[in-house]
């Protein structure tokens, strides 16, 4: 991992990270020579942003190694996303977004709405050497919300609590989500953050049923499946696009068990009940915490036939006209409670891998029609880095 983080590759396409120009600047560059490797010179946005959120799981196997150097070296690092931030652009009244950035500090100015749905210009988005862009197959729109490790720093970016959660609103509602593509991954999650959880519990409701339904949504576009820059009309497929080596399969799988395991980069595959649970779950790389959202199910239970542990869910008030969208009214679908072996847990937003999975344990979720009474945490938001998250390691 520190080689991924530290040698540039002869070729950096395929085989690591062009990480001698973002060492140096902070971020990728555009429009920089680099004598020493080759590679697409594009995408210097997005790849500045998936450097630092790699950065972010360095510096937490760091920590588990006890190597304090690293850790302090790879969270720095892990805050370069802010490079790419720039205030001064504005979209839809919301202003500040992430653009690349040419070596000597100055902005290069792309339209956020470049790449989105939104998009009727026919911009080149993808590996083409004339995307000037900035980011890969997806638009700033998307991609400004991923710093999923310091959540709590881009909310004070976006102007605080209100702004964000209008914001995130808007970026659903004003068509610039895509389902099927990994950097949105835990974005209908992002209400937590901002603790207001029973929203994500609404959003998610409308994300899996609009779609990963077998009938056709109103008014949805939805990504091209052979990854060009073109949209396609909503199937009756039950998948968002293209599965990605089962991402969008696990995605779909944890929504449904009230769960968010994991912001994965779109590079990485997942096999989900089975890998994830052998080793460790995250709500970001490295991080023991799962996301609490709203099973669509009455009760489960999981087995890691690795450590021979079992993990039983019930949801307490389970009714089956919670799994809709919108939520009728007077129906329990909101995380009221959270409790471990019978123990309330410190949040009804999160729980650690530790304390339910690494050796088993009864997990009762109660869920109400009361709304207004689950639209908190119950306690502490999901972690952030740049707020004293994840100090140590488990």
């Amino acid at each position: 991992m520190v080689t991924d983080g530290e040698v540039n590759p002869p070729e950096w396409n395929t085989m690591g990270r062009q990480v001698n120009v973002y060492k140096q600047y902070g971020y990728v560059p555009f429009a920089v020579l680099d004598t020493s490797s080759t590679g697409r010179q594009t995408r210097e946005g997005s790849r500045t942003l998936e450097y630092a959120f790699e950065d972010f799981a360095i510096r937490q196997v760091a920590q588990v190694l006890g190597k304090s150097d690293d850790v302090e070296k790879y969270t720095n690092r892990s805050y370069s996303y802010r490079n790419v931030w720039d205030p001064s652009v504005v979209s839809d009244g919301f202003k500040g977004f992430m653009q690349k950035r040419y070596s000597n500090g100055t902005f290069f100015y792309t339209n956020p709405i470049n790449c989105s749905p939104n998009d009727n210009q026919a911009t080149e988005c993808s590996l083409q050497p004339d995307n000037t862009n900035g980011f890969y197959e997806s638009s700033s729109w998307e991609y400004s919300w991923y710093a999923p490790h310091d959540t709590a720093h881009l909310i004070e970016l976006m102007g605080g609590n209100e702004t964000f959660l209008e914001r995130l609103d808007h970026f659903f509602d004003g068509g610039y989500y895509l389902s099927g593509n990994e950097p949105s991954f835990q974005t209908p999650i992002g209400y937590h953050y901002a603790n207001q959880p029973a929203r994500s519990v609404d959003r998610i409701r409308s994300v899996v049923l609009d779609n990963f339904s077998i009938s056709e949504p109103v008014g949805v576009r939805l990504p091209a499946l052979d990854h060009t820059d073109h949209f396609r009309d909503p199937d009756v497929a039950g998948l968002p696009g293209n599965d990605d080596q089962a991402a969008m399969a696990s995605l779909l799988t944890f929504h449904l068990l009230g769960l968010y395991p994991g912001k994965r980069p779109s590079s990485v595959s997942s096999q989900l009940l089975h890998y994830s649970l052998r080793y460790t779950p995250t709500t970001v790389p490295s991080s023991t915490h799962y996301l609490i959202i709203s099973p669509f199910v009455p009760k489960y239970t999981i087995h890691n036939s690795y450590l021979n542990a079992s993990t039983t869910v019930t949801v307490k008030n389970y009714d089956p006209k919670s799994v809709a969208y919108p939520i009728p009214k007077g129906v329990a679908a909101y995380v009221k409670s959270v409790t471990i072996n019978g123990k309330f847990a410190a949040s009804r937003c999160y729980i650690d891998f530790y304390d339910t999975f690494r050796s088993g344990a009864e997990i009762e979720i109660e869920v109400t029609s009361d709304k207004d009474e689950a639209n908190s945490c119950g306690g502490p938001v999901p972690e952030s880095l740049s707020t004293g998250g994840f100090a140590q390691a488990r």
